[in-house]
């Protein structure tokens, strides 16, 4: 009878410890789901900045390019200006170059000579206006470049992006 006890007791105590290591076990499992949990939050958290991140260069690039192509715009409306006022101003020029003679019964070929002080002038302002239209042809130039450069680092970084996710 002493040795039913014994046994009795022995298997009381495995019980009870077979529950205590399962109870650890499964304590186990749960410390590992609330860690494992913690880091999906924490990537979903990383993912909504790097989207987050992406949204804000993609609306610095849109702001920038607008802002330059806005500025091409206003470049090419003041060529086309000087253009317009270059026309009109060598018309002028040519209708103030013609005199007409009754001697000679035609226009008199020395206007320019007579009133060489004044076609000087104008020749003079119409350089100006040739040289600002060079300035602004360069600058439009310029801005064409902007925008190429940055419509090439945007297409860079959206390379990059693609080839992080084939490589993720």
């Amino acid at each position: 009878c002493k040795d039913k006890k014994e046994l009795e007791e022995f298997w009381n105590v495995s019980e009870i410890q077979w529950i205590e290591n399962v109870y650890g076990i499964i304590k186990q499992l749960i410390e590992k789901w609330k860690s494992i949990q913690e880091k999906i939050k924490n990537n979903q958290l990383l993912i909504q900045n790097k989207q987050l991140e992406q949204k804000a260069q993609d609306e610095k690039h849109k702001q920038s390019k607008q802002h330059l192509l806005e500025q091409q715009k206003e470049i090419e409306n003041q060529i086309n200006e000087i253009d317009t006022h270059l026309k009109t101003f060598e018309q002028s020029i040519e209708q103030q170059a013609i005199f007409s003679c009754e001697k000679i019964q035609t226009n008199c070929p020395f206007i320019k000579i007579i009133n060489k002080k004044t076609f000087d002038q104008l020749e003079e302002q119409k350089q100006t206006f040739i040289t600002r239209k060079i300035t602004l042809n360069e600058s439009l130039q310029k801005k064409i470049d902007e925008i190429t450069i940055l419509n090439q680092q945007k297409e860079q970084k959206n390379k990059e992006e693609k080839n992080k996710k084939k490589n993720k």
